[in-house]
């Protein structure tokens, strides 16, 4: 009975925490491209919970397979195109780099990036 009640409580938690915003500051720190800061911040607090939540979730995820900010999406589109719905926008980075790092011959770093 105490793990059940453990799980449920724990998804209870997971619950509540989602229902609690997340800080702009927090999010600009994540992305760590720093243009168009006040479109971002506007965008940002139209945001549901819910959705600041993932976007923290999934950007960490996308900017791993996009370390040179020149290539990243400006984080306004990031936000408006609402890519982090999208999982195709990690994968299909992930695989275009390593169709890339194959022709130079350094996939083992990329291998696991796809699990």
């Amino acid at each position: 009975m105490s793990q059940t009640y453990q799980g449920l409580y724990a998804e209870f938690e997971q619950t509540e925490a989602k229902k609690k915003s997340i800080s702009f500051e927090d999010f600009w720190k994540v992305y760590d491209k720093k243009v168009g800061t006040e479109i971002c911040r506007r965008k940002w607090a139209g945001l549901t919970c819910a959705e600041q939540h993932k976007v923290m979730e999934h950007a960490p995820k996308y900017i791993k397979v996009t370390p040179d900010k020149q290539f990243r999406l400006h984080p306004a589109t990031y936000l408006n195109q609402k890519i982090y719905n999208d999982e195709e926008a990690i994968t299909s980075r992930i695989r275009g780099r390593k169709q890339t790092e194959t022709a130079k011959g350094n996939v083992d770093e990329w291998q696991g990036l796809l699990d």
